[in-house]
């Protein structure tokens, strides 16, 4: 049994103000946010403090008024007893008449109280905090004392049980790094390819094409296409560090590529800037193909007049100095970077790809290498001299193809790990939501209708929309089809309330109306705008990204299992988030129902749905509702 009280009932503010002595020194305490708790901010004297204090003990429950809704809340430690705090922090005494105190501390470091301290915070842009009217006047259920005894050894239990998953998810990933890491290495010492050069023998030698390089280099610099650069020295036995295959051969960078670093134009001069050329930051490199939007463009002026160089796609960048040194990244289109980048020009005797891999193999010899005074400094002077162990041509591009293979189920595991700390989230949710539901419907109390919904909640519809198509812009399976059925899951496993009216169409649960709606607001605010004769049918407009702060405003708390189903379904067919949708609705109808759920039984309402659901065969369906249960994507009372 579940009794409704108002948070003021159990959580009660108080205040223990506090004269400044003019010479003492005070402990000032801060809390962070998303739960990452009390800590000293500084030591001051009394003489210093100008505000009004406040005294806080060992034990106190404390509130940030301002930082509330993002988890920024805790229990003062013993080290910070007697430590200061201002009026914008709030502590309480908690009654346990009402509810256990443990049980209440336990329930803070979960969703149930950042939901709570959301719903009571308000304001303007920049100035929301906790509202006291808003706050204490919000109602709650809780389970009578049997039942909070019950929850809390579940929730110990389950945080137990939590703690030591995720201290085998952080081993987990750190084993995955190392089998990267392995990877690399094993392939740039030609171990990857033995079974390749076995069945192809009969291949070109890297000394002679090396040979062939430095022929044509040579033959650029004759007729004064490129610069002539400092002889490079011999190599030495000391700086080969590992054996290579015998057709393989050690030779400098400086040999094969020509290199040359970036520049910035005169930030004053408004003439070199907001043009239409990409302008790339070493922030910017992301260890793989650079196709995002540079934050910066600049002019053809701009370009012509400072020291920027315009590199053509295919070009391989290395971030030179600071805390991005050793980043990396191949241009999809062609771009110009600052002078912190340096660019490897594509060779077509080389397979740029492979030189990646390499460099990527020997980032942390390269930082380690190259530390200065407070910073790493990778020169191109040193990237040019750096030993390289150049394979056939042939050979490059299968040991880069046998890397992609590797590399690929690497991320396959990294994603089951994503699944997994997502599945502890939605887990605790589930539980947390059975235990303060009412179990008992009291017919006496009067019942609110909902009320209609608002612009706000338009907006929002809209914005969950545009996020799912800004993420997925790129996928030629997006259509309505798909990105209805995305909407429906995101809402379904989110427990959001948006204005949808999902009905039982053809191809599973769809909103005709919304669709329009969504299409027209999209364009109106020029994010995207639907093309249906295209193979990418979300065509970008001039504000598309511009959406993204109120996404973060609106679904801060549903934004994690929101990312979960877009990254689940990122490359799915029409068909299959089709079976998936449907199935989800005929079970959630099936709970709603009261009905036994079999196997069984969601198939024969699966293809009760349409006639058009034939075409699914029954095999498909039963291996559909296991992966279902693998990914956590089912109603959430299916596990109650």
């Amino acid at each position: 049994m579940a009794t409704e009280y108002k948070i003021e009932d159990f959580l009660k503010r108080f205040k223990r103000p506090i004269s400044l002595e003019a010479n003492k020194e005070y402990k000032l305490v801060t809390i962070s946010s998303k739960h990452r708790g009390i800590k000293l901010r500084e030591l001051k004297k009394g003489a210093l403090i100008k505000s009004k204090m406040y005294e806080v003990k060992s034990g106190d429950f404390i509130i940030s008024g301002i930082d509330a809704r993002n988890g920024a809340f805790g229990i003062i430690p013993a080290e910070l007893d007697g430590g200061i705090v201002t009026n914008d922090f709030w502590y309480f005494k908690i009654d346990e008449s009402i509810i256990l105190k443990r049980l209440f501390l336990e329930l803070t470091a979960t969703t149930w109280f950042d939901e709570i301290c959301t719903r009571g915070s308000d304001g303007t842009t920049n100035r929301v905090r906790l509202q006291k009217g808003k706050f204490f006047n919000q109602r709650v259920l809780l389970p009578d004392f049997n039942e909070q005894e019950i929850l809390l050894k579940h929730l110990l239990s389950f945080k137990e049980a939590r703690n030591k998953l995720k201290r085998e998810i952080k081993i987990q990933n750190k084993l995955i790094q190392s089998l990267k890491q392995s990877i690399l290495q094993e392939a740039i010492q030609g171990n990857l390819s033995k079974d390749w050069c076995k069945e192809n023998p009969n291949f070109e030698r890297a000394s002679v094409l090396l040979e062939r390089i430095k022929a044509e280099k040579a033959q650029l610099i004759k007729e004064k296409k490129i610069k002539k650069e400092k002889t490079l020295l011999p190599i030495s036995k000391e700086e080969i560090p590992f054996e290579i295959p015998k057709n393989w051969i050690w030779c400098r960078l400086g040999e094969l590529y020509q290199t040359t670093s970036g520049g910035t134009p005169l930030r004053s001069n408004v003439e070199y800037w907001n043009g239409n050329i990409k302008w790339y930051k070493s922030g910017e490199l992301n260890d793989g193909l650079l196709s995002i939007n540079a934050k910066e463009l600049i002019t053809e002026k701009g370009l012509k007049e400072s020291s920027a160089t315009l590199f053509p796609s295919g070009t391989l960048l290395i971030a030179m100095y600071g805390a991005t040194a050793g980043k990396l990244a191949i241009l999809k289109n062609e771009a110009t970077t600052n002078q912190a980048i340096c660019g490897f020009y594509e060779n077509s005797n080389l397979s740029t790809d492979y030189l990646f891999n390499y460099l990527l193999a020997n980032r942390s010899k390269m930082i380690k290498e190259s530390w200065g005074m407070s910073q790493p400094n990778i020169s191109q002077t040193y990237l040019r001299d750096f030993v390289f162990a150049l394979p056939p041509i042939e050979e490059q591009k299968a040991i880069v193809k046998k890397i992609d293979i590797l590399m690929q189920k690497c991320q396959f595991l990294e994603k089951e790990i994503e699944t997994s700390e997502t599945n502890i989230q939605m887990l605790m949710r589930a539980v947390l939501k059975e235990a303060f539901e009412s179990k008992e419907i009291d017919k006496t109390k009067v019942v609110e209708l909902p009320s209609k919904p608002t612009n706000v909640d338009y907006y929002k519809r809209t914005l969950l929309a545009t996020e799912i198509v800004w993420q997925l812009q790129k996928e030629p399976t997006l259509g309505h089809l798909k990105l209805q059925k995305l909407i429906y899951l995101a809402q379904e496993s989110s427990t959001m309330q948006l204005p949808t009216n999902f009905l039982q169409q053809v191809a599973g649960p769809y909103d005709p109306k919304m669709a329009r709606s969504l299409d027209k607001q999209m364009k109106t605010k020029k994010w995207f705008e639907y093309k249906k004769t295209e193979l990418l049918k979300f065509k970008p407009l001039e504000k598309a990204g511009e959406h993204q702060t109120d996404f973060e405003k609106f679904f801060a708390n549903e934004k994690g299992s929101i990312q979960y189903i877009i990254d689940t379904f990122k490359t799915a067919k029409s068909d299959s988030i089709e079976l998936v949708g449907t199935l989800y609705a005929c079970w959630k109808k099936l709970i709603e129902e009261k009905q036994m759920i079999t196997d069984e039984i969601i198939s024969k309402r699966f293809y009760e749905w349409s006639e058009a659901k034939a075409k699914f065969e029954p095999n498909r369906i039963i291996k559909a509702l296991r992966w279902m249960e693998t990914k956590g994507i089912v109603p959430e009372k299916a596990n109650a």
